[in-house]
Order: structure tokens, then sequence, then C-alpha cells
């Protein structure tokens, strides 16, 4: 196999315009010089160990480990692993050819000088800072630097120290980093016109602190993987009729919405720009909307959930489970009851939906009580509650006939 050096693959990556843009941003002379001159001037800059550090330093664990098996060996990148590579390759020290991803060889050199134990130590204190930094663009704008710590903290108790903090901080380099410090607040870059307004509405809300795989997990992917509400629109989505990658970035959008506070209305509205949600298919969307709503603004933003206040009236008027039946006549007014579920979690009740029958049962049941059933009648015209946009009776009502 050719082994590539990292001028070789700049060369091969970037177009002469951008590299000389690249030697500019650098401080490189750029005046007559050939692309091959420029490529190798630059590939100076990245193997300084500087550099190097600075930019490496943010990688999770599961890309250091795939940085580290490309090394002087191309590898074949699996559909697990293609986020990892995207940040790699983003890195400037990892590059695709047709038979992988590879690392050059002369950053392997370097890199394994970089490689110390401290390095290793620093590597995941700051790439988990920066989990943290991207959550709080996601779902909070702007958080107290007491608040934020306790989320770094909550993965790293021992290392509680500020000291660690900022330095973990400081070597994030600022284009890699979402949110800005200023005083005891970090601000997200996107909301700084509007950080006053934003603390202002947010008023005495507590701030709920994930554990780190929550944290990590809407890094990673942009919104709560693990939350089976999302699992659920996720499919909708694509069966639904959309792509997998761009069911997810509708996803991610929607939930980003819900987290920064979005009224379910604009969210709504948001999702009908990425598709066709007119009838019969509005009233499955919005049910699945809602559920989506309630669960992420109850799930991950606990503290700030608008269904605490409501539980706490609940509680004050003795509502129990008393195993009565209930009965929706249509789907929309089941939507109703099920938009209230964060309300009854809170007031210990288990809620779970049973799908694509023929009567769909929404279960209550508190601690020694019996269930309570919300049954919703499909009636043979109403649109299949599995979201297909067909008529229960040419759907999953034909199947069970």
């Amino acid at each position: 196999m050719t082994i590539m050096t990292l001028a070789q693959c700049l060369l091969n990556d970037y177009t002469e315009e951008e590299l000389r843009y690249w030697s500019r941003f650098y401080g490189i002379r750029v005046g007559s010089s050939k692309p091959a001159t420029l490529a190798s001037r630059i590939a100076e800059k990245l193997l300084d160990e500087q550099e190097m550090q600075q930019r490496l330093v943010i990688l999770r664990d599961e890309e250091a480990e795939l940085f580290e098996q490309c090394m002087e060996e191309s590898q074949p990148v699996s559909d697990e692993q293609q986020k990892a590579a995207e940040r790699l390759i983003g890195t400037d020290y990892a590059y695709m050819t047709s038979s992988g991803l590879i690392v050059p060889a002369d950053v392997t050199e370097a890199y394994r000088k970089l490689n110390t134990p401290a390095f290793r130590k620093q590597r995941i204190l700051t790439s988990y800072l920066l989990d943290c930094l991207l959550f709080v663009e996601s779902v909070y704008l702007v958080i107290p630097l007491h608040e934020l710590m306790g989320c770094f903290t909550g993965r790293y108790s021992i290392l509680c120290r500020e000291e660690v903090f900022d330095r973990c901080w400081n070597l994030i380099h600022p284009d890699d980093n979402p949110c800005l410090r200023t005083g005891d607040m970090i601000i997200s870059r996107a909301a700084s016109d509007v950080a006053a307004e934003i603390l202002e509405e947010r008023g005495s809300h507590i701030y709920a602190c994930p554990d780190p795989g929550e944290i990590r997990d809407w890094a990673v992917n942009g919104y709560p993987s693990k939350n089976s509400e999302c699992m659920h629109f996720l499919e909708w989505l694509k069966d639904s009729g959309l792509e997998h990658g761009y069911a997810e970035e509708v996803l991610q959008h929607l939930t980003e919405m819900i987290a920064h506070g979005t009224e379910m209305e604009e969210v709504l509205e948001a999702l009908k720009t990425h598709m066709d949600i007119t009838e019969p298919r509005f009233v499955p969307a919005e049910i699945r909307l809602k559920a989506l709503y309630s669960s992420i603004r109850s799930t991950l933003l606990s503290g700030a959930a608008p269904a605490d206040d409501e539980a706490d009236m609940m509680r004050a008027e003795g509502v129990q489970g008393n195993g009565e039946v209930l009965y929706a006549k249509t789907v929309l007014e089941a939507a109703k009851l099920i938009e209230k579920r964060p309300v009854l979690e809170r007031l210990s009740y288990a809620v779970q939906v049973e799908k694509y029958a023929e009567t769909i049962l929404v279960a209550f049941q508190r601690p020694g009580q019996k269930k309570t059933y919300v049954k919703i009648l499909i009636f043979p015209n109403d649109p299949c509650p599995c979201g297909s946009g067909s008529p229960y009776r040419e759907c999953h009502g034909r199947k069970r006939s």
C-alpha cells in the first residue's frame, strides 16, 4: 500500500483556491507558490504539537479508537462509525479514500508522540465538556456557570475543581465551542442577543441536570435517541416516506425547537414545511407530535416543564386512579388525554399505549390500585392510528378482519 503524507492528502482534498485561503489563515505568504508548496506549508502548521493537541483533544473515546485503527492502514467505515468518521475528517488529520478512512503516516508519527497518559486524560475530560456545551446549545441556550459545572462533574465528580474546568474550557478552540462565557453565565452563541430575555422568561425554574449518557446522546445525535417517543416519531417519519437521514434532520430540528420552549403550534407549523400532513394525516401527526412535545419537555427539562403546576393542582384536588373506564369518541379527543401524559407521570401513573389495536387502550395505574383505561374507539373511516394516512378499514382494520 502506498504510504501517504498529510501534504499529499491536503493536495488531493482541497482545491488551489482553498489551499490559498488556508495559507492566509495560518499566516503563510502565498505569492505565486504552487499548490504542492502550499500544501506542504499547511501540513507543517497542522503537525505542530500545540495545533495538533487543540484539534484532537476534543475527540470522544469512540473517535480516538477509530483514529488509531486507521493509522497507516485504511479502514472501511460502518454505518455506526459514520458520525465518528465525519468528525475525524473535520480535524484535517484523517481522509476518506476509495479503500476507506486513512490517517497519513506523518500524522501517525506525530500523534504517537502526543498521545501520552496525560493527554489521554485531558482528552476524555475536554471532549465531555464539549458534549455538555453542545447539550446547553441544544437544550438550555443560557445556563449559570455553576449549573454547567454540575453537568460536567456528574461524570467525573472527583474532578470538580474549577481550575480543571477552566483548563478544559481553554483547550476548546473558539471555532469548536458553541457557547460563550460571560461572567458567571454560559450562553449559546446563537442566543447571545436574547440571553437576558431567556433568563427572564425562565424565571425561578430550576435546571435539570441529566446524566452523562443523556448529555452525550444529545451531543452525538442532536436529539435524545433513547427516548421512546423520539423513536416512535422517527419511525413514523420514515413510514411517511422520508429517508432515514432526512427524517433524523427533521427530528433534530423539532426537538431543538421543543427544548427551547417553542409553542406546540409553531412546532406543528415547522413540521408542515418538511412534509405534507393535511387531512387525513393531520390527526395522527398532531397526536404523535404532542406526545413527543410532552415527553421531551417533561423528561429532559423536568425542572422547567410546564406540567409541574398542573400536577400540583391535581394533587391538591386528590386526583387518583379508581379503575373507571373512560371513553373517547374520536382520536382527536384521545390526543387531549395523551397530552396530559407528563402530568399523569408526575402523579405516579404509568402510561402505556397499545398500538394498532381495534380499540387503543391508554392505561393509567398508581401503585396498589387497579388500572384506569382510556378506550379510544377507531371507526372504519377514521385515519388509521399507524400514521399511514389510509382509512382504518383499508389498513390495520382490514388485516384484523
